[in-house]
Order: structure tokens, then C-alpha cells, then sequence
């Protein structure tokens, strides 16, 4: 979910230097890494798809 949220509301996939030691935020920029070829809108859909599939 993360990574689809950061496509769709990020202009460019950035890594600050500080990630590189925490451990959760590097998780979180290799999810965003996998789906940056996603346009915006394309990551808004995937967003929105993987929340109606969720069973809540």
C-alpha cells in the first residue's frame, strides 16, 4: 500500500541519505522502487484495488 500511495502522490522516487540506516524505510523504498514504472494514475487504481480486495 505504501509504495502505491508514494507513486501516486510523489513526482520522483527519492532515497535520502538517513534511509540508508533505518531498516523500515528501506523496506518502504524498495516496495516504492518495484512499482515506480507506475504512472500516478496507475498507482491510484492499484491503491484503491488492493484496499476494496482487503477483507476488512
Amino acid at each position: 500500500m505504501y509504495a502505491y500511495y508514494k507513486q501516486a502522490t510523489s513526482d520522483t522516487l527519492q532515497m535520502h541519505d538517513n534511509q540508508q540506516d533505518d531498516l523500515v524505510k528501506a523496506f518502504k523504498f524498495n516496495a516504492w522502487m518495484q512499482i515506480s514504472h507506475l504512472t500516478s494514475e496507475q498507482a491510484k487504481i492499484e491503491y484503491i484495488n488492493l484496499i476494496k480486495s482487503l477483507e476488512l
